[in-house]
């Protein structure tokens, strides 16, 4: 996984969903909320998102819960709403998974990943990112809106060549 916060896409939608992010930052004077991204707003990209809460898990250590889980995500990975990121991601994994979130929340600002899997049924995609914090009521940074859109890594490597 890598991320940059050069935030342009190759993935059309991806560079959508990123000018609808910067237009509610701005409108909100800094982070926008949940609250400002309903279905109706989300709706051409709702299969591809997830909506990540910082949140005490089950042995009162800080996690990540997947409040959202769109379908294309749920078809590759299985169903996650309502779990928490160790329920799913391998052990060996999971560092890299929350740095991640870790640093959308920490940058205060949406940022760009670049995912190679390496888990075995769906080793034979790559992932490009869109993920940006949301604010809670504090206007602290808690949620994290993420935008996932697959290739085939055939198709990656002949873009490359």
């Amino acid at each position: 996984m890598r991320a940059d916060t050069t935030l342009t896409f190759e993935a059309p939608e991806l560079n959508a969903l990123r000018d609808i992010y910067l237009a509610k930052a701005g409108a909100a004077g800094g982070l926008p909320s949940r609250a400002d991204f309903g279905a109706r707003t989300l709706k051409p990209f709702l299969r591809h998102i997830s909506i990540v809460e910082r949140a005490p898990n089950n042995a009162g250590r800080m996690s990540y819960r997947y409040r959202y889980y769109g379908s294309a995500l749920a078809q590759r990975f299985g169903e996650q709403t309502g779990m928490f990121i160790e329920m799913s991601i391998p052990h060996d994994r999971l560092p890299r998974w929350i740095a991640a979130y870790d640093a959308v929340l920490e940058a205060q600002g949406p940022m760009r990943f670049l995912s190679h899997f390496e888990i075995p049924h769906v080793s034979y995609l790559n992932g490009e990112s869109f993920s940006a914090p949301l604010a809670n009521e504090g206007r602290k940074p808690n949620t994290i809106l993420a935008c996932t859109y697959f290739t085939p890594k055939a198709h990656a490597m002949a873009e490359t060549a």
